[in-house]
């Protein structure tokens, strides 16, 4: 299940970098 909090991290990560470029 750890992997799963990792791959949301990295999403939100992502996003962020999306909205706020």
């Amino acid at each position: 299940m750890e992997q799963l909090l990792v791959l949301l991290i990295m999403i939100l990560k992502l996003f962020s970098i999306f909205v706020c470029p």
